[in-house]
């Protein structure tokens, strides 16, 4: 029997695509700031800060109490288009928050 002649056989590599560089701009912050009312019941204040915000009630509790004590409190910092929904949905409920840049 004769040895046969395999021919090499060669493989083309398609070679790795490069991974595209993603460039993730981070939105401008905003500040969603909860300011004392003398009308409304704290504990309507925090349910709504829980709701809302949805903060714990401790977290929630702390912000209405220094809003209650020094006239406004940091709710959260988060990019305008949700800052100017929080700003909507607490006026709904008869509450003052200002949004202003972080």
């Amino acid at each position: 029997m004769e040895p046969t002649n395999e021919s090499s056989v060669s493989v083309a590599v398609a070679p790795t695509p490069a991974v595209p560089t993603r460039v993730v701009e981070c939105l401008p912050q905003w500040k969603v700031l909860l300011h004392n009312d003398e009308k409304s019941e704290m504990d309507y204040v925090v349910e709504s800060i829980v709701r809302f915000v949805r903060a714990s009630v401790p977290t929630a509790t702390r912000c209405m109490v220094e809003a209650h004590r020094k006239g406004v409190s940091l709710l959260t910092v988060t990019h305008q288009e949700h800052a100017e929904l929080l700003s909507e949905q607490f006026r709904s409920a008869r509450l003052v928050v200002t949004i202003e840049p972080a």
